[in-house]
């Protein structure tokens, strides 16, 4: 019978299981070895990729151009209106455009085009003479448009850009988009988005500045 105590002692049995814990098992080895390998070598590959990362460009916004059009000539054209009538952008130098372009399935766009018709109903100020608006539909016919334009009842001059040359002369990436050109026929602002009547009152009080 064992006495408390005895089986605790070096006896010849315990000796061998004594020294096995003393020695480092080849198979604990690997176990501790791959995971300093392993941090070893994300380490170094988390340290190339910051090194990388430091050397791109951030990426762009998808419908700014790559070149900016303020401060250049407005590039001339000539579309149809709805009616079948011609209209030249170059025929309204002396006034300030908001060239605007836009289309009858875009959310922004339907809510902008009242802000527009109420600037040519002098709702901001007296603008006759001094400001209008060409907005350049987006690949649509005259059908399309005349229906958007008497659904919503507004009445602003539109161009039909049914082959979307103009908005190609113009870099447009996104509707709505709209440049404000002086009366010399130079642009002097671009916006991406929608224009608020808050927004319309600053362009005119800066427009109103420079008269």
């Amino acid at each position: 019978m064992l006495r408390f105590g005895e089986g605790n002692g070096d006896s010849v049995e315990n000796q061998p299981a004594a020294e096995g814990k003393n020695k480092l098992n080849p198979v604990l080895l690997l176990f501790l070895v791959f995971p300093i390998m392993g941090i070893v070598a994300a380490l170094a590959i988390g340290g190339q990729g910051n090194r990388g990362a430091g050397t791109l460009e951030p990426p762009a916004v998808a419908f700014t151009p790559e070149i900016s059009m303020v401060g250049s000539p407005a590039p001339d054209f000539t579309l149809q209106t709805p009616a079948g009538q011609p209209i030249k952008l170059s025929t309204l130098r002396g006034q300030w455009v908001f060239l605007n372009f836009w289309a009858t399935w875009c959310p922004p766009c339907r809510q902008e085009m009242p802000t527009f018709d109420r600037l040519l109903k002098g709702e901001f100020g007296p603008v006759k003479g001094k400001v209008t608006v060409l907005a350049v539909d987006t690949l649509e016919t005259a059908s399309q448009v005349s229906a958007f334009l008497t659904d919503l009842k507004v009445d602003v001059p539109v161009g039909l850009d049914t082959d979307g040359a103009v908005n190609r002369l113009y870099g447009v990436v996104k509707l709505p988009t709209t440049y404000v050109i002086d009366p010399a026929g130079v642009i002097r602002y671009e916006q991406y988005g929608e224009i608020t009547a808050e927004r319309m009152r600053e362009y005119l009080a800066v427009q109103n500045k420079d008269q």
